[in-house]
């Protein structure tokens, strides 16, 4: 994992990243709309995904933390805050595997809960919905995983880099 300190595509990352939080807050506030629960319960992913994404971060010691990092959906922002809180503990496979599985299914339910509402809406809106996340995924494979300097470590940045060789890109 070489790295020269800084993420070097920080502007493309945050021009397809902030759009999907403002996503978030949209579906948040649509969501409290048809029943506070609904959002609470979406607004309660996304500090499991931060929790889960600190402890895989300090666990492979990412060289963004307390730094800017790179992760998908926006989660590092924070989550390389509070990495710098599980520095010192003693790393252990089984907390990783477990804060992986966490912060993936919850990364991923972040992204399918809406699915839900949003299809009831019409399939129009399902489909717009989908291509958007579908956008940010693919621009985030090709544009911004494979210069990041975790991407040997990172489950995503594995997942990405492999797709990325299988389609005769730049994949390790």
């Amino acid at each position: 994992m070489a790295c020269s300190g800084e993420y070097p595509r920080k502007a493309l990352y945050l021009a397809v990243t902030l759009p999907m939080i403002v996503l978030y807050a949209a579906l948040f506030l649509w969501l409290w709309s048809l029943r506070p629960a609904y959002a609470l319960f979406y607004a309660a992913l996304f500090p499991v995904v931060a929790a889960a994404q600190s402890c895989a971060c300090a666990y492979w010691r990412c060289p963004y933390v307390g730094k800017f990092a790179p992760c998908a959906g926006g989660f590092c922002l924070p989550a390389g805050r509070i990495a710098m809180l599980w520095r010192k503990a003693k790393r252990s496979a089984g907390v990783y595997a477990i804060a992986v599985t966490v912060g993936f299914a919850a990364f991923f339910a972040i992204l399918l809960y809406p699915a839900y509402f949003i299809a009831l809406r019409g399939a129009g809106f399902l489909l717009g919905y989908l291509a958007i996340v579908g956008a940010y995924l693919v621009v985030f494979v090709w544009g911004i995983c494979p210069v990041c300097a975790t991407r040997s470590a990172c489950p995503i940045g594995k997942i990405a880099m492999r797709i990325l060789g299988m389609l005769g890109g730049r994949g390790d």
